[in-house]
């Protein structure tokens, strides 16, 4: 990153949880380099953001990602991923009011005169869901909600090992990744929706399996699916 900064450098962007495997940046190393060169800095913890904090309540061992790094300028996090409320429900925090004021426009028609949100109808019930929700669950709700897809992500990969499948990449946060020894992974997606009508996704970069383990997935689920895993090996 250090070495791709040039004069036409606005901002660089790092990930808390990538969307095809899950994984983490090195946010706490990124964020200096910004620090340094006085470079915006934002974090798409869209995935994670709502994972990754309760973890660290109760003893997991994460980086920081957040503004306690001096060079994080903004965050998104989404809470109609792990934080169970119903889409859409993402936002975008920012270090600074400041921030705001530059993305501000005119809405003189609106009861405000500018806003620095995007213009348009859309609902109140995300908004209002949400902070229910927070309100419901707490800290302690939502790390006892992110222990337990800690929990099946490693019970499925261990599991998935066990029977022979090949891990793609060691799961940082409630994503698994992996491949038939033999079989690729289109031809496996569609084994499997076959056998018992299972609808998996397929990542592109490295082409495996993904299976994102989300709170409605159990472990009898997950074991019905092995069953049907290892009758395909």
């Amino acid at each position: 990153v250090k070495n791709k900064i040039t004069d036409n450098t606005v901002a660089i962007v790092a990930i808390a949880g990538t969307t095809e495997l899950g994984l983490i940046d090195p946010i706490e190393e990124i964020s200096q380099i910004a620090y340094e060169n006085n470079i915006y800095f934002h974090v798409d913890a869209a995935f994670g953001g709502f994972s990754i904090p309760f973890l660290k309540d109760i003893g997991y061992d994460f980086p920081e990602f957040d503004f306690k790094l001096p060079g994080v300028c903004s965050i998104t996090v989404d809470p109609h991923k792990m934080g169970l409320a119903p889409i859409p429900a993402g936002g975008i925090i920012f270090r600074k009011k400041e921030y705001l004021e530059v993305m501000a426009v005119d809405s003189p028609y609106l009861t405000v005169k500018t806003q620095s949100t995007i213009v348009g109808t859309r609902l109140g019930a995300s908004t209002v869901a949400t902070y229910a929700l927070l309100k419901y669950f707490g800290r302690s709700g939502y790390a006892e909600l992110a222990d337990q897809l800690v929990q099946n992500t490693l019970f499925l990969k261990e599991s998935l090992e066990k029977i022979g499948y090949d891990i793609i990449v060691e799961p940082e946060l409630n994503i698994v990744a992996f491949n038939h020894p033999q079989k690729s992974p289109d031809e496996l997606s569609k084994e499997l929706e076959k056998i018992n009508g299972w609808k998996v996704s397929v990542a592109n970069c490295p082409k495996a399996i993904r299976i994102v383990l989300m709170n409605h997935v159990t472990k009898t689920h997950l074991e019905e699916f092995l069953n049907d895993l290892e009758e395909l090996f």
